[in-house]
């Protein structure tokens, strides 16, 4: 069975998916992330971070300005 298909009605992408082996995994197992945000002042470019539970960076996605 697969679990969490992307709905394709706006072609999403997955660029970096981190996921527990099984559904229904519970966060006090390791499986707990969040995100982190971050935008230059001077260039403007938006920074997201993927981190776990222990703040260690899992992936990173820099988007420049559209010109």
């Amino acid at each position: 069975m697969t679990y969490n298909l992307l709905d394709r009605i706006l072609c999403p992408e997955a660029v970096f998916v981190q996921a527990p082996p099984a559904a229904n995994t519970s966060p006090a197992l390791g499986f707990q992330f969040f995100g982190e945000v971050a935008i230059d002042a001077e260039t403007e470019v938006f920074t997201v971070s993927l981190k776990d539970l222990d703040g260690e960076t899992l992936f990173t996605k820099a988007l420049e300005p559209a010109a």
